[in-house]
Parts: C-alpha cells; sequence; structure tokens
C-alpha cells in the first residue's frame, strides 16, 4: 500500500501522487469496517 486516506462526507478523496513511470496501479477502498473491498482497474 502506498497511501490511505478516508472519505468523511461526499464521494471524493484526494492523496499523494505517485510516480507511476514504469509502474502498473490502482485504487482499491471499502465503505467500512467488514465492507466488501472494490479496485479500479489496473493503469
Amino acid at each position: 500500500m502506498l497511501g490511505f486516506t478516508t472519505i468523511t462526507s461526499g464521494n471524493d478523496a484526494y492523496t499523494t501522487q505517485w510516480n507511476d513511470a514504469g509502474l502498473v496501479m490502482r485504487a482499491c477502498g471499502t465503505n467500512g469496517p467488514g465492507g466488501a473491498i472494490e479496485c479500479t482497474g489496473w493503469f
């Protein structure tokens, strides 16, 4: 895991930018304890 943030209201959150040159990354999240983890596609 490269970073972690919490969405406290609304639908958006911003995290620290990472230099992904030559790397493949995706974002994952859950709606709270016990919630299913959902991820974006790889980019």
